[in-house]
């Protein structure tokens, strides 16, 4: 801007100054805040491009409109003033791409010559076309979209193969990109939980319950599990349930475990059916307790992570009306929740003067 080459060093020193204090400011640019209020975080670096997540056939259309390459011009026309498509994949018999025709090929062999005895390949682009396969990740499609400013990229079933099992287009991108963000969002979430309850001596287990486990077909509550465990949920085929004292388990379910380390073998032993030596199965005195936010008490209107609870004790569930929640350190309480405590004895009478007082 100045002319003088001699600004350069100190422009460098004061880019990085300016770079450095925002950062320690804010870590947000303008680029990232909105996905940061909708609980969305992007890391520097290889967690920057959210689209590797996703997978050209995870977003690609399958039902694509084709044209063959003996239609006469003609009907290529009608085909476009009927569907209001810009182009499509040229396909022969076998299902092979053999290239692409788009209206602007049309509508430029109608200013040159007559369209009449024609045919679609006549004036469809067969060489150097661009194509995609559904086993890459979407950036690498929108880098070959990008340079040549088109709308639209057929997808092979792989390299070397010219047969069409897809198309890309600019509505499949928006798409790719929302999946991208939700599978984010959903990753996060799940770090977060991990780190919101993950106890010195207690982490969460997942095991499938098997055909031989003396846990199939009997409620939860009649389980002689040990005491420093709990079962937090089930997933039942789809559906993932929170569970109750009159849970029913059945073989293959899914289920999600607090439990300390000593009450491993325990576990493994009751829901697994492993042969695991009695002594080995130790008692702990964690406990699990339900209190009710009574009216009046402090912890109404907080957040979770903002209550000084033992670091021993952790809350499994608030039950809120007919809803149950996992709750998160950003969980506000309310009056008349039904909170569900799990941890140590000497803990939880502290827990409780906190979410009652």
């Amino acid at each position: 801007m100045t002319g003088d080459y001699h600004v350069i060093l100190p422009l460098m020193l004061a880019t990085v100054v300016s770079v450095m204090t925002i950062r320690m400011i804010t870590p947000e640019s303008i680029y990232t805040m909105k996905l940061s209020r909708r609980g969305v975080r992007l890391q520097q670096g290889q967690d920057i491009d959210v689209m590797q997540a996703v997978t050209v056939g995870e977003a690609m259309s399958v039902d694509v409109d084709v044209v063959s390459p003996d239609m006469t011009l003609e009907e290529l026309s009608d085909e476009f003033a009927a569907s209001h498509h810009h182009g499509f994949p040229v396909v022969d018999d076998k299902g092979d791409l053999v290239g692409i025709v788009s209206i602007q090929d049309l509508e430029r062999f109608q200013s040159e010559a007559s369209i009449e005895g024609r045919t679609v390949s006549d004036i469809m682009t067969s060489e150097g076309l661009l194509m995609a396969y559904p086993y890459e990740p979407m950036w690498m499609a929108l880098n070959r979209l990008a340079p040549r400013d088109i709308g639209r990229l057929p997808v092979v079933e792989k390299e070397g193969s010219r047969r069409l099992v897809g198309a890309v287009r600019r509505a499949d991108i928006i798409r790719a990109y929302n999946r991208a963000i939700l599978k984010r969002a959903r990753q996060q979430h799940k770090e977060d939980a991990q780190r919101q309850t993950k106890l010195d001596s207690a982490k969460f287990l997942h095991l499938e319950i098997s055909p031989e486990s003396e846990a199939v077909g009997r409620q939860v509550s009649d389980l002689d599990l040990p005491e420093g465990c709990r079962i937090v949920a089930v997933r039942r085929g789809r559906k993932l349930i929170v569970v109750q004292g009159h849970t029913v388990l059945h073989s293959g379910e899914q289920l999600t475990i607090f439990a300390e380390e000593v009450c491993m073998p325990g576990v493994r032993k009751i829901l697994l059916g492993e042969d695991v030596p009695e002594e080995e199965v130790r008692r702990s005195s964690a406990r699990h307790y339900r209190i009710t936010i009574p009216s009046g008490a402090e912890s109404i209107g907080k957040r979770i992570s903002d209550l000084p609870l033992p670091e021993d004790c952790i809350l499994v569930s608030v039950r809120r009306g007919e809803d149950i929640m996992i709750p998160r350190g950003d969980t506000v309480l309310e009056l008349g929740d039904k909170v569900e405590i799990f941890g140590v004895k000497e803990g939880l009478t502290e827990a409780i003067d906190i979410l009652t007082s």
